[in-house]
């Protein structure tokens, strides 16, 4: 079974409003490029979704040293440690616990306090 092709069975798209006629050279063009724009302002939003994702998720080597000096005073809590440094609570107890299992084989606190 094929799927049905719209230049084939000589189908056309006309808009009324937007002056568009995708059964002439014209519009199929104009048809065409604003596929194309679309396609590329869809992929502009992944990479910056992607970009901003990935820009949130780091700490820098500084805040790193910063949060271990910030959780050595128990007066500190982890909310308080994560909005100085302008992340998560999650992801700053993934990166904290990671950093501090690798060197020591151990979380530096339970998750949740």
């Amino acid at each position: 079974m094929r799927s049905p092709n719209t230049s084939e069975n000589k189908v056309g798209f006309v808009s009324l409003q937007e002056n568009i006629d995708t059964t002439t050279s014209g519009g199929k063009l104009i048809f065409h490029v604003f596929g194309a724009l679309a396609e590329f302002e869809r992929e502009l939003i992944r990479e910056r979704t992607m970009a901003g994702l990935a820009s949130a998720r780091a700490m820098t080597e500084k805040q790193i040293k910063m949060a271990r000096a910030m959780l050595a005073d128990p007066n500190n809590q982890i909310q308080a440690i994560c909005e100085t440094h302008g992340v998560s609570n999650r992801r700053f107890t993934g990166t904290a616990n990671d950093q501090a299992a690798s060197h020591t084989g151990q979380p530096l606190r339970p998750f949740f306090q």
